[in-house]
């Protein structure tokens, strides 16, 4: 196991006492500061424990970047030697689709929609690319909806199937949901090889992936994500008088499939922070 000191979820060696002139000096200031920091904690720990730096254990999650488009770029950052010692053993980038108080964020063309998703996600697929050649495991070590503590309506709702900052009450919460369907989707990682491919649709409001499990095509998964509500404006008491919508879908299988079942997962209403029938 290795263990991670600092970085995005811990300590952090980033001083503003003496402010930079420039972004570029910012940058460097940074690196230098990190490295000096991290070099002293080893060289501390090598008198007091010094069975804790050996390359299985020690190691550190990067400084945090906060986004991908912050004035600390994670590929400059690194191009200017941030782990120029090897000690960083997993890079973390966080994300947030919006700002809770930002015009015009809202679950349906912000958290509910395809292009918005996609396009939130390829800033974070560019940075990984970039970054490949480190070696260095990358992951989303924060996904939220809005930021600035979310909001009612957003973040607390089925919509967002990311987080839900509302006490629970004993009720399970979207993301469980999520989570169980994007885990029937991939399968076991650990046996097969799985590769998720996407499957253009024209609207925005809808999405659709097909997961190829050593080659073949083995799951269709489509998300539908039009608004809608049971109850008028998720009230929970004036019953909605326009019927739930539906959406036909149409794929292509290889034809040496013989037979397909079908799982759906949907909820009653956008708004709710929780799954109301699942199927």
């Amino acid at each position: 196991m290795t263990s991670f000191s600092g970085g995005s979820m811990g300590m952090s060696l980033i001083s503003t006492r003496h402010p930079p002139t420039d972004q570029f000096d910012r940058r460097l200031g940074t690196v230098q500061q990190w490295v000096n920091g991290t070099q002293e904690i080893k060289s501390q720990i090598s008198q007091h424990c010094p069975t804790k730096i050996s390359n299985a254990t020690y190691g550190y999650l990067n400084p945090s970047f906060a986004g991908v488009d912050n004035h600390l770029n994670p590929g400059t950052t690194f191009a200017d030697g941030l782990d120029v010692d090897n000690y960083i053993k997993l890079i973390s980038i966080h994300n947030y689709i919006g700002g809770a108080t930002e015009p015009g964020v809202t679950l349906q063309k912000t958290l509910m929609n395809h292009t918005s998703n996609v396009e939130s996600a390829s800033a974070f697929l560019a940075v990984r690319n970039e970054l490949d050649y480190t070696g260095i495991p990358f992951v989303l070590g924060k996904m939220n909806s809005p930021y600035n503590e979310g909001a009612p309506g957003l973040s607390n709702a089925f919509g967002t199937a990311l987080w839900d900052p509302v006490q629970t009450n004993d009720t399970t919460k979207a993301p469980y949901y999520g989570n169980i369907a994007v885990a029937s989707m991939l399968g076991d990682l650990t046996r097969n090889s799985v590769q998720i491919a996407n499957i253009p649709l024209p609207s925005d409001l809808e999405s659709a992936y097909a997961a190829y499990v050593d080659g073949s095509l083995e799951r269709i998964a489509a998300i539908n994500m039009r608004d809608y509500n049971y109850t008028v404006n998720g009230t929970f008491s004036i019953p909605n008088p326009d019927p739930r919508p539906s959406q036909p879908y149409t794929f292509q299988i290889p034809s040496d499939v013989s037979s397909v079942y079908i799982q759906r997962l949907s909820a009653n209403e956008v708004g709710l922070g929780e799954a109301r029938a699942v199927e």
